[in-house]
């Protein structure tokens, strides 16, 4: 298995009582949360995951909340400005659903972290597509859900790791080796 995988996998699945949001119970859960918030490892996790950004991207989409320091990180590394995606417009202040950059007329590729059904993918292109934004797709670290999923919401998807669980191939359907980083860091050490 990929190390940086493996240590994901370490960091990520958690042994306990926990409730599922379909109002399971489970005694295994996946935290997301922890390579998100772990610098090292979503370091790690972008150096990856910008190959797999297409090169002609003006914008990217975090879609709320798992997506926003995903795309936020690439951000980073490949000078592109980012919006994020809420699941519904906020009821004060700009009232807006995407949050940022304008993207009408900006070809837009949506990041988020895990997905299982993809939805909140699907109604994050809704919105942006209602902005006047062109979605060239979305990019996902892990796809819980079919490892055969190729498209989202009638776009193209972009995965890391399909079919997420305790095992799985690593397996990135496209890279692009056109695409360069602006900001190259230092890997921040071990996680």
């Amino acid at each position: 298995m990929d190390k940086l995988k493996a240590d994901v996998e370490l960091a990520c699945w958690l042994d306990g009582r926990f409730i599922l949001r379909s109002g399971q119970r489970t005694n295994r859960y996946f935290d997301k949360y922890q390579f998100e918030s772990n610098p090292a490892m979503l370091a790690a996790l972008v150096d990856r995951l910008h190959t797999c950004v297409p090169p002609d991207t003006d914008v990217l989409a975090g879609v709320d909340m798992g997506g926003i320091p995903i795309a936020t990180a690439l951000s980073l590394k490949l000078n592109l400005p980012a919006v994020y995606v809420r699941k519904q417009a906020k009821k004060y202040g700009t009232c807006r659903q995407v949050e940022g950059v304008s993207v009408t007329g900006k070809r837009v590729l949506v990041v988020e972290d895990v997905i299982s059904t993809g939805g909140a993918v699907k109604l994050a292109i809704d919105a942006l597509c209602k902005q006047g934004a062109d979605v060239v797709g979305s990019l996902v670290v892990m796809n819980r859900s079919n490892p055969m999923l190729t498209r989202l919401g009638g776009k193209p998807l972009f995965q890391l790791w399909p079919n997420e669980g305790a095992t799985g191939p690593l397996v990135s359907f496209t890279r692009f080796e056109k695409r360069t980083s602006f900001a190259q860091r230092p890997f921040a050490g071990e996680f």
